[in-house]
């Protein structure tokens, strides 16, 4: 088994670890492995590495929007189609080319910032339902 081989299956191990994507702790934690994703991706790799980075992005990019989905918030919708998007940009199986790594660098750097804006948006989000939960105020004691 290859560096190669060794890195995707960590990557793939990592996201099924990180399990319920409802936690926000969780979502940084599938950030972080996006952001190693992205840092490595305008390396000098053979071919195969960056068709199997597409592959570990789409799962992660689905992991986002089964959250959004979880999450049962109606502002966050609009942002499941820009995730789709990315999706089918990313997507392994209709590989899109964009030319140089050096334009590739710029989408992926605004793929993060993205995702950024939305790891945080989905932690508001999700504090807010927690403290809602928690709060006796809010929570029907009536059996």
């Amino acid at each position: 088994m290859n560096n190669f081989q060794l890195f995707f299956t960590d990557c793939v191990e990592t996201i099924k670890s990180i399990g319920d994507f409802q936690s926000f702790s969780n979502l940084k934690k599938l950030y972080a492995v996006m952001l190693v994703l992205f840092i490595a991706a305008p390396l000098p790799f053979p071919y195969e590495f960056y068709i199997s980075l597409r592959l570990l992005i789409c799962l992660g990019l689905a992991a986002f929007i089964y959250s959004i989905n979880q999450s049962g918030v109606d502002s966050l919708k609009p942002y499941k189609y820009v995730l789709v998007g990315l999706i089918v940009l990313y997507n392994p199986l209709f590989v899109v080319h964009l030319g140089s790594k050096f334009i590739w660098a710029f989408v992926n750097a605004g793929t993060l910032y993205f995702l950024f804006n939305l790891r945080g948006k989905l932690g508001d989000k999700s504090e807010s339902l927690s403290e809602k939960q928690d709060d006796p105020e809010t929570t029907d004691t009536r059996t």
